[in-house]
């Protein structure tokens, strides 16, 4: 996907899932490979990508599911667009 085509939020999104994506890739080989150390640093590294990345999305943007709906006691699931609504 070109990067230059997408709005701030769905860059924001796409970097969540690409670094969610590649930590599950990750994991998957890890099944079968338990001992590689390589593969274990690479998890680490994307996992810890996709919390940062995964709190920059919901601080501009809002939520991305339940368990961070929920701020200050406050629930914060409906506040966002959902993901047919076009973005302002």
């Amino acid at each position: 996907m070109d990067r230059r085509c997408m709005t701030p939020r769905e860059r924001a999104l796409y970097d969540v899932q690409t670094h969610a994506f590649a930590a599950k890739e990750i994991q998957l080989f890890l099944d079968t490979h338990a001992g590689n150390g390589e593969a274990t640093d690479a998890l680490r590294r994307e996992n810890r990508l996709t919390r940062e990345a995964t709190r920059r999305f919901e601080a501009e943007y809002g939520p991305l599911t339940l368990d961070s709906a929920v701020e200050n006691g406050e629930y914060r699931w409906t506040e966002n667009p959902w993901p047919w609504e076009k973005e302002a």
